[in-house]
């Protein structure tokens, strides 16, 4: 078994739910990530919480924004992988033999150069039960690697292992639980490839995920990398969620009520959520199984438990649709109005609740609670 670490590694933020229409999701640039909090009760520094992002790029840890490193298509790019524009620079001094200035000496003796020209010509394997690909870095599928992106980052942080990167998994454009573990998989790689150091050491990944977020980092854990032969944990140090439903809510009476199906392109999406699915044994993908692939003390399942911070109409709204029939509202079922408290947690995994609910403007995403849990863990 690997063994986990507290020492700062690369952060992977994963988005929740977004709905029927994710048009207007897809403009959010960090995935609702840049959210926080005021605070009115309180004074000085504890006013207002800058959102998750800001407050780890603030913080003692120091870390990067890596959001735009890394592209994510709706197709495959194949545009012919080129060394960035500096790197070309230093490419042809060296082969005149010219001195270079210092900025190039920097690119070329901390390994960036070199690394850069791996990555153009390499291709790494994934062995499938049915086939095996050869994949590449800079184009060939539909997450890749910016070059420019990548070398201006990798020049401006001294350390890219204290990194933050946004899963843009809607920006693919095809709404399959087996297309996000693949792309999740993917990401993880090139991260790892990226960021390693001079030693070739490449670092493993914490994983921060919201909502349904939660549901797409254990595909990853449960299907995804199983399917290759390999383990999550040797690639994952640690993953927390944010009021994921992990033992399903009742999404199926949402789906009875507005009458839609898979033609709308979020059917399977809403399988997941299903209640009947998540405690199926037989199913990869049920929360039953994480135990399996993953280590139950690496994952942190944060609770929110405040249905009223949702306005009431909302709160009852949420309540009506999401509680099973036989139940009756948040007081007696403790949810938040989305998620029942029981559902975003796996027996037997670390646990915290937050008095948050589950999404909108004063939740466990938007909350400095949750940052401060989520980085002592």
């Amino acid at each position: 078994m690997s063994v986990p670490t507290r020492t700062p590694l690369p952060i992977i933020l994963i988005r929740g739910f977004g709905g029927l229409n994710i048009q207007e999701e897809q403009r959010l640039t960090y995935q609702g990530f840049n959210q926080g909090t005021v605070y009115e009760h309180k004074k000085g520094t504890n006013e207002i919480y800058e959102g998750l992002i800001l407050s780890f790029l603030k913080s003692d840890w120091q870390y990067h924004d890596a959001t735009n490193v890394v592209t994510f298509g709706s197709r495959e790019i194949e545009d012919e992988a080129t060394l960035p524009r500096k790197l070309k620079s230093l490419q042809q001094m060296l082969q005149d033999g010219k001195p270079l200035p210092s900025s190039l000496e920097w690119l070329k003796d901390n390994g960036i150069f070199d690394k850069f020209k791996r990555l153009k010509e390499e291709t790494y394997t994934l062995n499938y039960p049915d086939k095996t690909e050869e994949k590449r870095y800079f184009s060939g599928d539909k997450v890749v690697i910016n070059p420019e992106r990548a070398e201006s980052f990798l020049e401006s942080t001294k350390d890219p292992w204290r990194s933050i990167w946004v899963f843009r998994y809607y920006d693919l454009k095809e709404r399959k639980f087996e297309t996000y573990g693949n792309a999740l998989v993917r990401l993880i790689y090139l991260i790892r490839e990226l960021t390693a150091n001079q030693a070739a050491v490449k670092p493993k990944v914490n994983i921060i995920a919201h909502s349904m977020g939660g549901l797409i980092a254990r595909e990853a854990v449960q299907v995804t990398y199983p399917s290759l032969g390999l383990k999550a944990e040797d690639y994952i140090n640690k993953i927390i969620t944010l009021g994921t439903p992990h033992q399903g809510i009742t999404f199926q009476i949402l789906e009875d009520w507005l009458g839609f199906g898979g033609e709308l392109g979020a059917q399977e999406e809403l399988e997941r959520f299903n209640l009947k699915n998540q405690s199926k044994l037989n199913n990869p993908y049920s929360f039953q199984n994480f135990e399996k692939h993953f280590p139950l003390e690496r994952l942190l399942t944060i609770v929110g438990t405040n249905y009223k911070s949702y306005n009431l109409r909302q709160a009852s709204f949420l309540n009506r649709v999401f509680s099973p029939r036989y139940e009756f509202g948040s007081n007696y079922n403790r949810s938040d109005g989305l998620v029942k408290q029981f559902s975003a947690q796996i027996p037997g995994a670390p646990r915290t609740f937050i008095h948050k609910s589950h999404g909108g403007f004063d939740s466990v995403i938007t909350s400095r609670e949750a940052f401060e849990v989520a980085t002592r863990f």
